[in-house]
């Protein structure tokens, strides 16, 4: 007890810009590695972006798997809304009154919400492939296979609008919050982040319409890892200190 009390008191003495870095570096780690070991995607038996029959079965077959990646993508995205709240705020204290890191900010975080509610869904499909839904919807049944193809239908309906909303939110912020950020290697990655927000949303529209296009997966790992890798220099520079109008010249 005296020892989780001191590792509590350590975590409270440190400022709020010390507590947002390590939220976005957390949530940024464990987003990272949990999404590329979610089953059906970059990692585990990659499938087709609508391809929504084998994800679910490719769920099924790593159902423990699925049940952790999905709760873990919920806590990071949490963990990383937390994070950018004391980004808004950073930027707020700083005097950067610009108009593109709010409206990305927030583009960002219902971004994120959008997952959640999708990996909600992902769990109680399992949950009723593994356990059924009672009144002769047995496990494994055809009545069952449908409602969870369904159910992960809307997940990805969720995601169709929840990642471009994170992406053209990462874009906007990184480009508002560059005044603030040290010269140099950060605010080139800024721009790295605003270039393949861009691109990558593009491609997506294009994408949702080419259904056998089976390289996605990869291209989407690569492209949406850019903002998470900024989220943890953000964070990095935002327990540092580094961050403020100072670097502003």
């Amino acid at each position: 007890m005296a020892a989780t009390t001191t590792v509590l008191d350590r975590f409270n003495q440190k400022t709020r810009r010390e507590r947002g870095g390590m939220a976005l570096i957390g949530g940024g780690l464990l987003l990272g590695i949990a999404g590329m070991l979610e089953p059906g995607g970059v990692l585990i038996s990659g499938k087709n972006r609508v391809d929504f029959s084998g994800r679910v079965e490719t769920m099924l077959d790593y159902a423990g798997l699925a049940h952790t990646t999905s709760a873990l993508v919920a806590i990071a995205c949490v963990t990383l809304l937390a994070g950018l709240m004391v980004v808004w705020n950073t930027a707020h204290e700083e005097g950067l009154n610009c108009t593109g890191t709010r409206y990305g900010l927030l583009m960002a975080g219902i971004g994120l919400g959008t997952v959640i509610i999708g990996e909600g869904i992902d769990q109680m499909m399992l949950v009723a492939l593994l356990d059924g839904l009672g009144n002769g919807f047995a496990p494994g049944s055809d009545s069952v296979m449908t409602v969870a193809v369904t159910m992960h239908a809307v997940t990805a309906g969720l995601a169709f609008i929840g990642m471009p909303l994170f992406m053209m939110g990462m874009a906007a912020a990184s480009v508002g919050l560059r005044p603030i950020l040290p010269p140099g290697l950060h605010r080139i990655v800024a721009l790295v982040v605003f270039a393949v927000g861009i691109v990558w949303v593009g491609l997506f529209w294009i994408v949702a319409a080419l259904v056998d296009f089976e390289g996605w997966n990869a291209i989407n790992g690569i492209a949406v890892s850019i903002p998470v890798i900024w989220l943890l220099m953000v964070g990095r520079i935002m327990m540092n200190g580094d961050i403020g109008a100072h670097n502003n010249v």
